[in-house]
Protein backbone atom coordinates (compact mmCIF):
# COMPACT_ATOMS: atom_id res chain seq x y z
CA UNK A 1 0.00 0.00 0.00
CA UNK A 2 1.22 3.61 -0.64
CA UNK A 3 2.83 5.06 2.42
CA UNK A 4 5.42 7.65 1.57
CA UNK A 5 5.34 10.46 -1.00
CA UNK A 6 7.91 13.10 -1.80
CA UNK A 7 6.41 16.47 -0.91
CA UNK A 8 5.34 17.24 2.66
CA UNK A 9 1.71 18.25 2.05
CA UNK A 10 0.70 14.94 0.49
CA UNK A 11 2.71 13.07 3.14
CA UNK A 12 0.76 14.79 5.89
CA UNK A 13 -2.54 14.12 4.15
CA UNK A 14 -1.76 10.43 3.90
CA UNK A 15 -0.43 10.20 7.46
CA UNK A 16 -3.74 11.56 8.78
CA UNK A 17 -5.87 8.88 7.09
CA UNK A 18 -8.04 6.72 9.39
CA UNK A 19 -6.83 3.37 10.72
CA UNK A 20 -9.06 1.31 8.38
CA UNK A 21 -8.52 3.41 5.24
CA UNK A 22 -7.53 0.52 2.94
CA UNK A 23 -9.67 -2.04 4.72
CA UNK A 24 -12.75 -0.04 3.73
CA UNK A 25 -11.59 -0.06 0.10
CA UNK A 26 -11.60 -3.86 0.24
CA UNK A 27 -15.33 -3.60 0.87
CA UNK A 28 -16.04 -1.19 -1.99
CA UNK A 29 -19.00 -2.25 -4.16
CA UNK A 30 -18.67 -3.42 -7.75
CA UNK A 31 -15.50 -3.76 -9.80
CA UNK A 32 -13.39 -1.55 -7.53
CA UNK A 33 -13.79 -3.90 -4.57
CA UNK A 34 -13.19 -6.95 -6.78
CA UNK A 35 -9.99 -5.41 -8.16
CA UNK A 36 -8.77 -4.40 -4.71
CA UNK A 37 -9.31 -7.90 -3.31
CA UNK A 38 -7.66 -9.46 -6.36
CA UNK A 39 -4.51 -7.39 -5.77
CA UNK A 40 -4.28 -8.51 -2.16
CA UNK A 41 -4.89 -12.14 -3.10
CA UNK A 42 -2.14 -12.06 -5.73
CA UNK A 43 0.32 -10.54 -3.25
CA UNK A 44 -0.60 -13.22 -0.69
CA UNK A 45 -0.10 -15.93 -3.33
CA UNK A 46 3.34 -14.61 -4.26
CA UNK A 47 4.37 -14.43 -0.61
CA UNK A 48 3.23 -18.02 -0.06
CA UNK A 49 5.14 -19.10 -3.16
CA UNK A 50 8.48 -17.57 -2.14
CA UNK A 51 8.38 -17.29 1.66
CA UNK A 52 10.81 -19.56 3.51
CA UNK A 53 11.46 -18.25 7.00
CA UNK A 54 11.89 -15.31 9.35
CA UNK A 55 10.49 -11.80 9.27
CA UNK A 56 8.94 -10.20 6.19
CA UNK A 57 9.48 -6.45 5.75
CA UNK A 58 6.44 -4.70 4.25
CA UNK A 59 7.45 -1.24 3.02
CA UNK A 60 4.46 1.08 2.84
CA UNK A 61 2.31 -1.54 4.50
CA UNK A 62 -0.96 0.39 4.87
CA UNK A 63 -3.36 -2.10 6.44
CA UNK A 64 -1.12 -5.08 5.52
CA UNK A 65 -4.12 -6.75 3.88
CA UNK A 66 -2.14 -9.44 2.07
CA UNK A 67 -1.18 -11.01 5.41
CA UNK A 68 -4.19 -13.27 5.94
CA UNK A 69 -1.92 -16.04 7.23
CA UNK A 70 -0.53 -14.00 10.14
CA UNK A 71 3.03 -14.32 8.91
CA UNK A 72 5.65 -12.41 10.92
CA UNK A 73 5.91 -8.95 9.35
CA UNK A 74 7.64 -5.67 10.10
CA UNK A 75 5.40 -2.97 8.64
CA UNK A 76 6.95 0.37 7.69
CA UNK A 77 4.52 3.22 7.07
CA UNK A 78 3.91 6.90 7.67
CA UNK A 79 0.37 6.47 9.03
CA UNK A 80 0.52 5.86 12.77
CA UNK A 81 -3.19 4.96 12.98
CA UNK A 82 -2.88 2.15 10.42
CA UNK A 83 0.26 0.81 12.09
CA UNK A 84 -1.52 0.77 15.45
CA UNK A 85 -4.52 -1.06 14.01
CA UNK A 86 -2.27 -3.63 12.35
CA UNK A 87 -0.46 -4.28 15.62
CA UNK A 88 -3.79 -4.72 17.41
CA UNK A 89 -5.22 -7.14 14.85
CA UNK A 90 -2.26 -9.11 13.44
CA UNK A 91 -0.52 -11.06 16.23
CA UNK A 92 2.81 -11.27 14.40
CA UNK A 93 2.90 -7.64 13.16
CA UNK A 94 5.62 -5.23 14.29
CA UNK A 95 5.04 -1.52 13.47
CA UNK A 96 7.69 0.98 12.43
CA UNK A 97 6.72 4.55 11.55
CA UNK A 98 9.25 5.89 9.05
CA UNK A 99 9.54 7.80 5.78
CA UNK A 100 11.40 5.56 3.34
CA UNK A 101 12.47 8.55 1.25
CA UNK A 102 15.14 8.94 3.92
CA UNK A 103 16.27 5.32 3.42
CA UNK A 104 15.34 2.04 5.07
CA UNK A 105 16.18 1.88 8.82
CA UNK A 106 17.55 -1.65 8.43
CA UNK A 107 20.99 -3.22 8.40
CA UNK A 108 22.75 -4.47 5.27
CA UNK A 109 22.02 -8.09 4.30
CA UNK A 110 19.54 -8.55 7.15
CA UNK A 111 16.20 -9.46 5.52
CA UNK A 112 14.89 -12.55 3.71
CA UNK A 113 11.84 -10.99 2.06
CA UNK A 114 10.64 -7.48 1.24
CA UNK A 115 7.17 -6.49 0.04
CA UNK A 116 6.63 -3.13 -1.63
CA UNK A 117 3.11 -2.80 -3.05
CA UNK A 118 1.60 0.40 -4.47
CA UNK A 119 4.42 2.62 -3.20
CA UNK A 120 7.06 3.02 -5.91
CA UNK A 121 4.74 5.13 -8.08
CA UNK A 122 4.81 7.79 -5.33
CA UNK A 123 8.57 8.26 -5.52
CA UNK A 124 10.43 10.24 -8.14
CA UNK A 125 13.51 8.55 -6.67
CA UNK A 126 11.97 5.05 -6.89
CA UNK A 127 15.26 3.65 -8.22
CA UNK A 128 16.91 4.60 -4.92
CA UNK A 129 14.34 2.53 -3.05
CA UNK A 130 15.16 -0.46 -5.28
CA UNK A 131 18.81 0.03 -4.28
CA UNK A 132 17.86 0.22 -0.60
CA UNK A 133 15.88 -3.01 -0.91
CA UNK A 134 18.87 -4.66 -2.56
CA UNK A 135 21.08 -3.43 0.27
CA UNK A 136 18.96 -4.85 3.10
CA UNK A 137 18.13 -8.19 1.48
CA UNK A 138 20.29 -11.21 2.23
CA UNK A 139 21.77 -13.16 -0.65
CA UNK A 140 18.90 -15.20 -2.06
CA UNK A 141 16.37 -12.81 -0.53
CA UNK A 142 13.15 -12.03 -2.38
CA UNK A 143 11.40 -8.77 -3.21
CA UNK A 144 7.71 -8.89 -4.15
CA UNK A 145 5.86 -5.81 -5.31
CA UNK A 146 3.22 -4.15 -7.40
CA UNK A 147 2.73 -0.81 -9.15
CA UNK A 148 -0.14 0.70 -11.13
CA UNK A 149 0.19 -0.11 -14.84
CA UNK A 150 0.16 3.57 -15.73
CA UNK A 151 2.24 3.68 -18.94
CA UNK A 152 1.26 2.20 -22.30
CA UNK A 153 -0.06 -0.46 -22.84
CA UNK A 154 -1.52 -0.29 -19.33
CA UNK A 155 -4.87 1.44 -18.87
CA UNK A 156 -4.40 2.72 -15.30
CA UNK A 157 -2.96 5.98 -16.59
CA UNK A 158 -6.25 6.76 -18.34
CA UNK A 159 -8.64 5.61 -15.61
CA UNK A 160 -6.93 6.89 -12.47
CA UNK A 161 -6.94 10.67 -13.21
CA UNK A 162 -10.67 10.51 -13.95
CA UNK A 163 -11.33 8.56 -10.76
CA UNK A 164 -9.32 11.09 -8.75
CA UNK A 165 -11.32 14.00 -10.16
CA UNK A 166 -14.55 12.20 -9.32
CA UNK A 167 -13.47 11.38 -5.74
CA UNK A 168 -12.13 14.88 -5.17
CA UNK A 169 -15.46 16.32 -6.31
CA UNK A 170 -17.71 13.84 -4.48
CA UNK A 171 -15.80 13.67 -1.19
CA UNK A 172 -13.88 16.96 -1.24
CA UNK A 173 -10.81 14.79 -0.60
CA UNK A 174 -7.51 16.67 -0.91
CA UNK A 175 -5.64 13.38 -1.23
CA UNK A 176 -7.45 12.58 -4.49
CA UNK A 177 -7.19 16.20 -5.61
CA UNK A 178 -3.42 15.54 -5.65
CA UNK A 179 -3.87 12.16 -7.43
CA UNK A 180 -2.88 10.44 -4.17
CA UNK A 181 0.69 11.59 -4.66
CA UNK A 182 1.34 9.44 -7.75
CA UNK A 183 4.43 10.70 -9.59
CA UNK A 184 5.72 7.85 -11.80
CA UNK A 185 3.97 5.82 -14.50
CA UNK A 186 5.22 2.26 -14.85
CA UNK A 187 5.20 -0.32 -17.60
CA UNK A 188 6.89 -3.72 -17.57
CA UNK A 189 10.08 -2.29 -19.10
CA UNK A 190 10.47 0.29 -16.34
CA UNK A 191 9.91 -2.38 -13.68
CA UNK A 192 12.58 -4.61 -15.25
CA UNK A 193 15.00 -1.68 -15.42
CA UNK A 194 14.43 -0.90 -11.75
CA UNK A 195 15.18 -4.52 -10.89
CA UNK A 196 18.38 -4.65 -12.96
CA UNK A 197 20.48 -5.60 -9.92
CA UNK A 198 18.21 -8.56 -9.14
CA UNK A 199 17.47 -11.87 -10.81
CA UNK A 200 13.96 -11.30 -12.14
CA UNK A 201 11.61 -14.19 -11.36
CA UNK A 202 8.35 -12.91 -12.83
CA UNK A 203 6.49 -9.82 -14.05
CA UNK A 204 2.81 -9.93 -14.96
CA UNK A 205 -0.27 -7.74 -15.01
CA UNK A 206 -3.74 -7.85 -13.49
CA UNK A 207 -6.26 -6.67 -16.10
CA UNK A 208 -3.70 -4.15 -17.46
CA UNK A 209 -4.34 -2.15 -14.29
CA UNK A 210 -1.60 -3.43 -11.95
CA UNK A 211 1.87 -4.84 -12.56
CA UNK A 212 3.23 -7.45 -10.16
CA UNK A 213 6.82 -8.58 -9.85
CA UNK A 214 9.06 -10.94 -7.91
CA UNK A 215 12.87 -10.91 -7.97
CA UNK A 216 15.77 -12.45 -6.06
CA UNK A 217 19.06 -10.99 -4.86
CA UNK A 218 21.78 -13.25 -6.30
Amino acid sequence: MAASCEGMPINKIYASKPEDYYLKQMGSPGLRGIWFKARQNITARLVKKYFKENLIVDIGCGNCLWNNGNLPALGIDLCKAMLRRNADNIPSFFPLQSDVVMGLPLKDNSVNMVIVTELLEHLVSYEQLFKEIFRVLKKGGIVIGSVPYGAFPGIWGFIFPLWCKYKAWMDNDEYYLNECGHKVKFNAGKVRAGLADFHLLEVFSLWHLTLFFAARKE
